[in-house]
């Protein structure tokens, strides 16, 4: 008996291990992927040929992650939403890039952390999940903080620029929410199995749409632009398989607030170490509002 208790014992704290090394590998890709957002943001390349040599590597990726699951087959509903995915990874991506060069990294990533609200709220309405008592709250203070992000924002541009990045902000707010209502969808109706075959559609579409915006703009391809778009794709590629594999061995009210929280913390962080980006006190008091409403609104997904 105390054999098998020992055991367990260690089998779990194997687990537990293996979901936060799992965790922190996915922190670094989406902190990698803002940072490297922000590097080419601040060196002014084409974002499309960034984003279109991005995909390139991603797709491989999780092509070759969907060949060690054996070619698992994907039905026409999957497919077609796999292609509303993709189509929306590039709007999503595109609107990110340019908030980060409008408006900082600080304010977008926060923002595009905040749209957990959308998920939280479809998965109440449509997968009759209950909400927890600190949803609320948490929604209030997101609530308050977007708006203080869109004013802090402002950067003393015109006023037609601040209204500008206000709705910018609330486009990548839109455009996250919505894909990640998209994503849930697939979780909840489709096999684990068909995962990687599913993100292989996605990143594929996003890059037959990225390639064909470069050519339909006659975008000029630089070396520069592919290579940092290459690298990009490496994080890009691999964060949704370190995210999935954190959810197999840690429990969602560990993985949801942590790693949003993390992210937003340290890409602030890495964005003022790097390129002295600062934010003025209103975007200080909005990040705060903004790190506690995301942490108190992903313990929901837990209950």
């Amino acid at each position: 008996m105390a054999g098998h208790l020992v055991h367990a014992l260690a089998q779990n704290s194997t687990d537990v291990s293996s979901g936060m090394i799992y965790m922190l590998l996915n922190i670094c890709c989406s902190v990698s992927i803002s940072l490297i957002l922000k590097f080419h943001e601040s060196r002014r390349g084409s974002r499309m040929v960034a984003l279109a040599g991005n995909y390139i590597v991603a797709a491989a990726i999780n092509l070759l992650l969907w060949w060690g699951m054996g070619f698992a087959v994907l039905n026409s509903t999957a497919i077609l939403l796999g292609i509303g995915v993709g189509v929306l990874f590039v709007l999503t991506f595109w609107l990110i890039m340019i908030s980060i060069g409008r408006t900082g990294v600080a304010i977008t990533v926060s923002v595009s952390r905040l749209a957990v609200v959308m998920p939280v709220a479809a998965a109440v309405i449509f997968f009759g999940e209950r909400l927890s008592v600190f949803y609320i709250p948490g929604l209030i203070l997101g609530l308050v903080s977007f708006v203080l992000f869109g004013q802090a924002a402002n950067r003393e541009e015109t006023a037609a620029k601040h209204s500008w990045n206000r709705w910018l902000l609330l486009f990548v707010f839109l455009s996250m929410g919505i894909t990640g209502i998209s994503i849930q969808s697939y979780e909840q109706y489709f096999p684990a199995e068909q995962r990687s075959g599913f993100l292989t559609l996605v990143f594929g579409v996003a890059m037959i749409c990225a390639w064909f915006m470069v050519l339909q703009r006659r975008e000029k391809i630089r070396a520069s632009d592919m290579k940092l778009g290459l690298i990009m794709g490496i994080p890009n590629g691999l964060s949704a398989f370190f995210f999935m594999s954190a959810i197999h061995y840690l429990p969602d009210i560990v993985i949801f607030p942590v790693n949003d929280v993390a992210v937003v913390l340290f890409s602030t962080l890495g964005a003022f170490l790097i390129w002295r980006e600062k934010l003025n006190r209103t975007g200080w008091i909005a990040l705060a509002l903004a790190v506690a409403a995301i942490a108190l609104m992903n313990i929901k997904l837990t209950t």
